[in-house]
């Protein structure tokens, strides 16, 4: 009839997640305590565990976490998933697998706009305009390893951003290479890979700069007679 007090410790080395089950299938638990300080504020659950009772901010820099029940009937155990630093692998790795995307909506929308003041590209211009843009891409898969990855990125950005700017100025002039060239390069080669920093929004990120060029197209070219545009590309390729 006495009560046996029993503490049971140990070290561990992880980096995604933790968990603890405390029964290994559905079960009833009385009485039961676990108490958790995180130190980092960003804090997430694995799938199939428990939310905790009381959440305490200490300070800013992390949590005091407390799975608190008196009777407990479940099969979910608890767990915190690891804040993990960025792979500079496997994010130039996926930004080379997705580098094809945002470069196919850049060149739709330089080819659309110059349509529209009827300036004259050749196809060896747009070859020039995609190996600048998917230099950022090759840049950056090489330092990622030898600079800090922000220090790369910003590197590599700035390197595609200048050889398409000054190539395009030019090819048309420094309004339309700066401008309508430049802002959209920033927006759908920079602000696309951005959102490869942030796991899980790539694909809200494709999704949303797809709908941007969709409706700005639709708009710039509602009033567009395509038969005379192509007609006239063909009177000009025919001379």
């Amino acid at each position: 009839g006495q009560t046996v007090v029993l503490e049971v410790t140990y070290r561990s080395r992880g980096m995604q997640e933790w968990k603890y089950l405390p029964t290994t299938e559905v079960g009833q638990i009385e009485d039961f305590s676990l108490e958790m300080q995180a130190d980092f504020s960003e804090i997430d659950f694995p799938r199939l565990t428990m939310s905790p009772s009381k959440n305490k901010t200490s300070n800013g820099k992390g949590h005091e976490l407390e799975w608190k029940f008196s009777r407990l009937v479940a099969g979910y155990g608890i767990g915190m998933v690891i804040p993990s630093h960025i792979q500079p692998g496997d994010l130039a790795a996926h930004m080379s697998f997705t580098a094809p995307i945002s470069l196919g909506l850049f060149l739709v929308f330089i080819y659309v706009i110059t349509l529209l003041p009827k300036i004259d590209l050749h196809p060896m211009n747009f070859l020039f305009v995609a190996a600048g843009f998917f230099s950022f891409n090759l840049l950056f898969s090489y330092t990622a390893d030898r600079l800090p990855v922000e220090a790369a990125f910003l590197l590599s950005s700035a390197v595609s951003v200048g050889l398409v700017a000054s190539y395009l100025r030019l090819v048309v002039g420094s309004r339309f290479a700066l401008v309508e060239a430049g802002m959209a390069q920033l927006l759908y080669q920079v602000g696309f890979s951005v959102a490869h920093f942030y796991d899980g929004y790539t694909g809200l990120s494709i999704t949303v700069l797809v709908i941007l060029i969709l409706f700005l197209l639709m708009q710039l070219t509602g009033r567009l007679s395509w038969s005379s545009v192509f007609a006239r590309r063909d009177t000009q390729f025919a001379r």
